[in-house]
């Protein structure tokens, strides 16, 4: 009863249950085994010429979840791998509206940063 403890009183009972049956067909001697073994198998075998099986088949809808789960798995591996950009804050907003310098600096940042990286701005 302890493997039980965490569960609710009707999945307990359920569990209980479950288990009384299988320990009952543990008890079985081996020729009631293997006639309900094959018993088991003609019943599965006349379900499927019947067409009236209940065995789980692979159809098109089963590929196509398969599909959109592989996708969206890929979907979300390149989209945590990708770099993010920085969004400026308000801060730097601000910063950038009250600034004295004029908008044209701006636009050439990427020269000014040539400029300071090759050591030619010094002169």
């Amino acid at each position: 009863m302890s493997d039980f403890e965490d569960l609710d009183e009707r999945d307990r009972a359920l569990a209980q249950r479950l288990q009384a049956r299988l320990r009952a067909r543990e008890d079985l001697d081996h020729v009631t085994q293997a006639k309900l073994t094959a018993a088991r198998a003609r019943a599965v075998a006349v379900g499927v010429a019947r067409g009236t099986t209940t065995a789980p088949r692979l159809t098109g809808w089963w590929l196509a979840t398969g599909g959109m789960t592989a996708a969206a798995v890929l979907a979300a591996v390149l989209v945590l791998r990708t770099p993010h950009s920085v969004v400026p804050t308000t801060a730097d907003t601000l910063e950038l509206l009250t600034d004295d310098v004029e908008p044209e600096f701006y636009q050439d940042l990427d020269m000014y940063q040539w400029l300071a990286d090759s050591g030619e701005g010094s002169a």
